[in-house]
C-alpha cells in the first residue's frame, strides 16, 4: 500500500439546546450507564434490557453535553445492528446530527480506516473485496487454494470460515507457533491434524487473495489490528480520534476486535463495552467470551442492566434458575419489568443435537395446535 495524506474539514459544533429531551423513561440502571463519562465500564445487559436504547440515549446525552458527534464512536457486531442503530440515532437527534455520529460495524470501521490510511490502494476497491457482489469469488479462490495445497473435498465453506477465524485471531500464518495457535482455536474440532490442514489452506488462500490483489473482511480487521499491535505511526494517530467509544455485543469479541477496542479506548475519555455472557452464541466463529469478562481484571467497572422488558415473569424466573451459580452469569439475576405479565409456567427439556431440538420444538407446537391453542403462545 502507498499512503497519501488526507485533509478533512473540522466538524461544526452542534447548536446548544438542539438535542430534544428524551421521551423514554429510563430505569436507574439505564441512567447509570447513560451517565458514564470517565474510564471503562463493562455493562452486563440482560436480554430485553434496552441496551440499544442506552447506547442511543448515551450518544444523545454526550452531544447535549457539547461533544462533537464525530467524536463518539459506536462499534456493533453486524450490519443489521448497525443499520438499526443509525436509524435510531437519526430519529433521536435529527437526520443531520445523527448522521454525523460515528456508528459502524467493526469491519466497516476497519475498511474506512484502511481507505483513509491508503487512499487509492487497489486492494480496497469494491471489485477487489471478497464477498461483495462485484468482488472476487470466494468459491473460486477457495478452489484454487485447495488445489494448490493438495486438499480434497467439497467443504470449501468450512475452510474459508476457519481461515477467517484464524485471521481475526491474529495468527501469524508464517510463525513457527501457528499450528499450535490454530489448534487452540478449536476450528472444526481442534485436533493437531485438523489444525495443520486448516493452516495449510489458510496459507494457500491468503496467497490466492494476494495474487488477485483481493481482500476479505477478516483481512480488514487483521491489518488494522496488526498496525495497532506494532504501534504503526498511523495506528498511533488513531488514539484520541474519539472522545467516547462504545462497543456492542462485547461477549462476542475476538482478538482483532479486542485490539481495536483497547487501542481506541486508551485515547478516549470513556470506553463502554456492552454485552451479556448469557447470550454468547458465536464461539464457533472465533468469539471469545472470556475476553469480555476479563476486562474486569483490567480495571473496568461493572454496571448492569438487569431488567428484562421483553419476557414474562415466568420466563425470567426460569432463566435465573438455569443461570444461578454459573461463572457466565456475570450480571447476576435478571428482573422482570414491573408491568410484565406472570406468564405461562415454563417447561424445560434437554436434547443432544440441533435436529432433536427441532423435532422437540415442532412436536410441542403440533401438540398445542392439536389442543386448540394458538401458535403464538407456543
Amino acid at each position: 500500500f502507498a499512503a497519501a495524506p488526507e485533509v478533512t474539514p473540522a466538524p461544526l459544533p452542534v447548536a446548544a439546546g438542539s438535542v430534544p429531551p428524551s421521551n423514554i423513561a429510563l430505569d436507574e440502571y439505564q441512567r447509570a450507564a447513560v451517565a458514564w463519562r470517565k474510564g471503562e465500564a463493562l455493562v452486563a445487559a440482560a436480554a430485553g434490557s434496552g441496551k440499544t436504547t442506552v447506547l442511543v440515549e448515551r450518544v444523545a446525552a454526550l452531544v447535549a453535553d457539547g461533544v462533537l458527534p464525530e467524536r463518539i464512536l459506536t462499534l456493533v457486531y453486524n450490519r443489521a445492528a448497525g443499520d438499526s442503530l443509525k436509524a435510531r440515532l437519526r430519529a433521536r437527534l435529527s437526520d443531520e446530527v445523527g448522521g454525523r455520529v460515528a456508528a459502524f460495524t467493526f469491519h466497516g470501521w476497519a475498511y474506512s480506516t484502511l481507505r483513509a490510511w491508503y487512499p487509492g490502494a487497489p486492494h480496497l476497491r469494491s471489485d477487489r473485496i471478497v464477498g461483495l457482489e462485484d468482488g472476487p469469488s470466494a468459491p473460486a479462490l477457495a478452489g484454487r487454494a485447495m488445489k494448490a495445497s493438495g486438499l480434497r473435498g467439497e467443504e470449501w465453506k468450512v475452510y474459508v470460515s476457519a481461515s477467517e477465524q484464524i485471521r481475526e485471531a491474529l495468527v501469524d500464518l508464517k510463525a513457527a507457533t501457528a499450528v499450535d495457535e490454530v489448534a487452540e482455536l478449536r476450528c472444526a474440532g481442534g485436533s493437531l491434524r485438523v489444525a495443520e490442514e486448516l493452516l495449510t489452506f489458510a496459507r494457500a488462500y491468503q496467497e490466492q487473495k494476494d495474487a488477485d490483489k483481493a481482500i476479505d473482511f477478516a483481512d480488514m480487521l487483521y491489518l488494522v489490528a496488526r498496525a495497532i499491535i506494532e504501534e504503526n505511526p498511523r495506528a498511533r494517530a488513531l488514539q484520541g480520534s474519539y472522545a467516547h467509544v462504545q462497543i456492542d455485543e462485547g461477549q462476542d469479541i475476538n482478538p482483532a476486535r479486542l485490539a481495536i477496542a483497547d487501542w481506541l479506548g486508551k485515547g478516549a475519555d470513556s470506553l463502554v463495552v456492552v454485552g451479556d455472557l448469557r447470550q454468547s452464541v458465536y464461539g464457533f466463529t472465533g468469539a471469545r467470551p472470556d475476553l469480555f469478562k476479563g476486562r474486569l481484571d483490567r480495571g473496568a467497572t461493572l454496571l448492569t442492566l438487569p431488567i428484562n422488558y421483553r419476557s414474562t415473569g415466568a420466563v425470567v424466573d426460569a432463566g435465573n434458575k438455569i443461570a444461578d451459580g454459573r461463572d457466565w452469569n456475570l450480571g447476576g439475576a435478571c428482573k422482570p419489568a414491573a408491568t410484565a405479565p406472570a406468564g405461562e409456567k415454563v417447561r424445560a427439556w434437554k436434547t443432544e443435537t440441533s435436529q432433536s431440538e427441532a423435532a422437540q420444538v415442532a412436536g410441542e407446537i403440533k401438540a398445542r395446535v392439536d389442543g386448540g391453542l394458538p401458535i403464538a403462545d407456543a
